[in-house]
């Protein structure tokens, strides 16, 4: 999303995939793996500060070397000049701002992505509720359109799946599948296909997603492939997990063999009145606890820290340990 408005915007901000930062117009060189890293960690918390012992976590999970938080002010010093060439070191300046609480960068809903997203998204439920369904199909497809993929193209970045990261990428995968009920519902299936079929590759376990793929195939005519998905869902969940498909993909999976799909209650969802969308229907990016692994599977247990840490993050207060100076 590169600027076109010169001075008035001079940076925008790209975290919906791999991280990218246009200065003018023209896409800025983001340097080493971890100097990336902190960016995409910063970005993700789309303007909130960031805690030194969260950016250190990020960067070495549980094993930081002792000069740990020498190298996070070096990278933070470095992005500092990226932004603004010339800075004195050891100066602020005016985008990559630190304080008490951490570091933050300087970014509103017209230079970062994610908060466009937010903003359609939000535009798309109140025109949803409202009734005018057009504008809100509209609204959803330039949302889905900022998604190119995981979140600062996590899996590149780092060896481990970092909350700041699943957290967006759970909010994409509301998105979007909110945005596929209502197209289903409008008969546009196909205009979500492309970002749906993308995004499900990248969650094969979300069940919730592959439903609603599996319902937009199938609306678009392709119920062959739609049949084959769920079969490969299946095995999935199997193999990986143990577990065979939830209520919500099967019922699904019984519409598609039935052809049923148009005209029917959508699977995880009540029907909604005609021409306008239930209040509850669309959940809150401030409190979504993700809830498709089966509970005490013996590798998820002993992570009270991991959990406290989620629990905070997803309402809204990052909780850290460790408390350092920020320069």
């Amino acid at each position: 999303m590169p600027s076109t408005n010169g001075d008035e915007r001079p940076f925008c901000f790209a975290v919906l995939g791999p991280v990218r930062i246009w200065r003018h117009g023209t896409e800025l060189d983001l340097g080493a793996r971890q100097q990336r890293l902190i960016l995409a960690l910063l970005l993700a918390n789309a303007g909130q500060p960031v805690g030194i012992g969260d950016i250190v976590e990020a960067l070495w999970d549980q094993r930081p070397p002792q000069s740990a938080v020498n190298v996070v002010h070096r990278y933070i010093g470095a992005l500092r000049r990226l932004f603004e060439p010339g800075l004195p070191a050891r100066s602020a300046g005016r985008w990559l701002l630190g304080d008490a609480a951490g570091y933050r960068i300087r970014v509103d809903s017209d230079s970062l992505d994610l908060l466009l997203l937010r903003r359609l998204t939000d535009q798309a439920r109140s025109d949803e509720l409202a009734g005018r369904l057009p504008e809100a199909m509209a609204a959803y497809e330039e949302a889905l359109g900022m998604w190119q993929g995981p979140c600062g193209g996590a899996s590149e970045l780092a060896s481990y799946d970092h909350l700041a990261f699943s957290v967006v990428d759970h909010e994409c995968a509301d998105l979007a599948r909110e945005a596929t009920s209502l197209a289903l519902r409008l008969d546009r299936a196909r205009s979500v296909l492309p970002v749906l079929r993308r995004m499900a590759e990248h969650r094969p376990l979300d069940e919730a997603l592959q439903a609603r793929l599996l319902l937009a195939l199938s609306a678009d005519g392709q119920q062959a492939e739609a049949i084959a998905l769920y079969e490969n869902v299946r095995r999935r969940l199997a193999d990986e997990l143990g577990v065979d498909p939830g209520e919500e993909l099967r019922e699904a999976h019984q519409l598609v063999l039935r052809q049923s799909v148009a005209g029917s209650a959508l699977p995880g969802e009540a029907e909604p009145p005609p021409g306008r969308a239930q209040a509850d229907r669309a959940p809150s990016r401030t409190a979504v606890l993700p809830a498709q692994l089966p509970a005490d599977l013996p590798w998820f247990t002993g992570r009270d820290e991991a959990r406290r840490r989620t629990l905070g993050l997803v309402n809204g207060h990052v909780m850290t340990q460790v408390s350092m100076p920020v320069l």
